[in-house]
């Protein structure tokens, strides 16, 4: 019984995946991103927010390279928040995100993400999800938590 517990535990992830995102992926990396201002782009133009993944491939500012890696309930939680009916809550949509989650193929693409801005309450998927409404940003919170992702400096941004 051990050994196939064991033997599930080692599949890919994408065996745990649900619904969305609707790609092949392998793992997910928690980041915080989007610390110091005034943010650039390659182009020289000022940005509110610089994108978590830019071309399939981490955005410049992220300030954890490697990431937090998700076990396979964690990223269950990610997808639960962002992708079940959820009460609905106020949201500004300031849009200043801090924090996010990157789904990676086999090959180290990133193959879908989730951004996340806690400031206003919203949350943004790649790719999008169908008739998308409220998130479950108390979740998303303690896993951002847990994780230990990095978060900006208090009054810095």
């Amino acid at each position: 019984m051990w050994r196939a517990f064991a033997i599930l535990l080692l599949l890919p992830f994408p065996a745990f995946a649900g619904s969305w995102p609707d790609v092949s992926y392998s793992e997910v990396r928690g980041y915080g991103y989007n610390h110091k201002w005034p943010i650039i782009d390659s182009k020289g133009r000022q940005l509110i927010a610089a994108p978590l993944v830019d071309d399939g491939k981490l955005g410049s500012s992220v300030v954890n390279k490697s990431g937090a890696r998700l076990n396979p309930e964690q990223i269950q939680r990610v997808i639960r928040a962002i992708t079940g009916e959820h009460p609905a809550h106020l949201t500004a949509r300031c849009w200043k995100p801090h924090h996010g989650f990157v789904f990676y193929n086999a090959q180290g693409k990133a193959v879908a993400w989730v951004e996340i801005c806690f400031e206003c309450g919203y949350a943004r998927a790649s790719p999008e999800i169908p008739d998308h409404s409220y998130d479950d940003m108390d979740s998303l919170w303690k896993l951002t938590e847990e994780l230990k992702l990095p978060s900006p400096p208090k009054g810095k941004i």
